[in-house]
């Protein structure tokens, strides 16, 4: 159950936090992107401390879905009275359960002591702020991508937050023809630094190219390509294929004990969005 309580009448307020989404009605599933804004007040004291993003989603009894927390683009120890700090981050969405409306809620703190800061607007509790809200649907049978041939084995960090899968150089991904216009969106990774020249990432869709491009850094890059009806074709079913033009064996450098697989990037997300 949300707290309405508010910070003490001595305490100074740092900023004023707003939140702004892509989209006020999100399927389970899909890619959102967040615009983050802290209009910092006169009143804001003196940070020696770089503060943390608290971005907390929560159901409408008020408790935690999932977290988002994060440094945000400035340093707080660099922030300054009058001063208008605004990123953007793309959060994709946990194919989560729950379904109804949502609030998500904002604050800073640290790292080292868990203290909060606090912010204009009202608190929830602890000095955690709404930011905004948003209709949490259930994931879209017709947006939905399989993976199918060309694939490894999933694999994922300790804490969960982030899994992939490996590809050769082909690997294929299949969904529902949707019939019209949609977005394509892929999260993936090569291994450039491992070669004389960038990996060559193309899609196609029965042999009809869709997308091309290259890979010339190891950081995680977010494609998103539009597409028309006619790149789907006509069938009920469409096979996406995903080539790289560049492949290694790891020689266990990724797994202990050794790796003789081929590998050429590995995709976080891939997700078909239709308007």
């Amino acid at each position: 159950m949300f707290l309405a309580t508010g910070c003490s009448p001595s305490e100074s307020l740092v900023a004023d936090a707003t939140v702004d989404l892509s989209r006020d009605r999100i399927s389970a599933g899909s890619p959102v992107d967040v615009d983050i804004r802290f209009n910092v007040l006169e009143t804001m004291p003196v940070l020696q401390e770089d503060y943390h993003v608290l971005l907390h989603v929560l159901d409408a009894e008020g408790e935690l879905l999932w977290a988002i927390d994060h440094q945000p683009a400035i340093p707080t120890s660099q922030w300054q009275a009058g001063q208008s700090i605004s990123y953007n981050i793309r959060e994709k969405i946990p194919l989560y359960p729950y379904v109804g409306e949502v609030t998500v809620a904002i604050g800073l703190y640290s790292l080292a002591t868990g203290e909060r800061l606090a912010l204009s607007g009202t608190d929830l509790g602890q000095k955690s702020y709404v930011a905004t809200t948003f209709l949490l649907d259930p994931q879209d049978d017709g947006e939905r991508v399989t993976y199918l041939d060309g694939w490894y084995q999933e694999e994922f960090q300790d804490d969960g937050r982030n899994r992939w899968r490996w590809m050769g150089d082909t690997a294929v991904l299949g969904f529902r023809n949707p019939r019209g216009d949609a977005r394509l969106y892929l999260e993936l990774q090569g291994r450039p630094s491992l070669f004389d020249r960038p990996q060559r990432v193309s899609l196609s869709i029965e042999g009809r190219a869709i997308f091309e491009g290259l890979l010339g850094t190891e950081e995680i890059i977010f494609v998103e390509t539009d597409l028309s009806a006619n790149d789907f074709g006509s069938t009920d079913d469409v096979a996406l294929e995903i080539q790289v033009d560049q492949t290694f064996r790891p020689d266990g450098e990724l797994v202990d004990g050794g790796d003789d697989r081929e590998l050429g990037i590995r995709v976080f997300y891939a997700y078909l969005r239709v308007p």
